[in-house]
């Protein structure tokens, strides 16, 4: 999903909307790279890497994007990503109140379809 205008949707909210949707998309990938041992972020950026998988706007993954994207997927309720750290973990359910779900994965990708059709209309509702 572009950042752009959508049905109303603008600006920071379009943003986050395609942020949710793309770690949505990353969790499967992340999830392969923690099964085969990789711990460090910039271990799970070179598999990505490897992998082929772009980042949001195409580009390879950092250490900072593999965070961002780990720290969305908590937010959104998907404690399997967080570190296991106690503070850590007291931070993520202050977070996770304040921050409730926005979009499951169903709804993205619902989204994104819609979004993909408008598009090929050339941008017109």
């Amino acid at each position: 999903m572009d950042a752009a205008t959508f049905k109303g949707i603008r600006g920071a909210q379009a943003t986050r909307m395609q942020a949710e949707t793309h770690a949505l998309k990353m969790m499967p990938a992340i999830a392969q790279a923690r099964a085969e041992g990789l711990k460090g972020l910039a271990e799970i950026a070179a598999y990505l890497d490897a992998a082929g998988i772009p980042t949001v706007r195409g580009g390879r993954w950092q250490t900072e994007s593999v965070r961002r994207v780990l720290r969305r997927l908590v937010r959104l309720g998907h404690d399997e990503f967080a570190p296991r750290t106690r503070t850590h973990a007291a931070r993520q359910r202050k977070l996770r109140n304040r921050f409730a779900p926005q979009l499951t994965l169903a709804e993205a990708q619902a989204l994104e379809a819609e979004f993909t059709a408008f598009r090929a209309r050339g941008g017109r509702l």
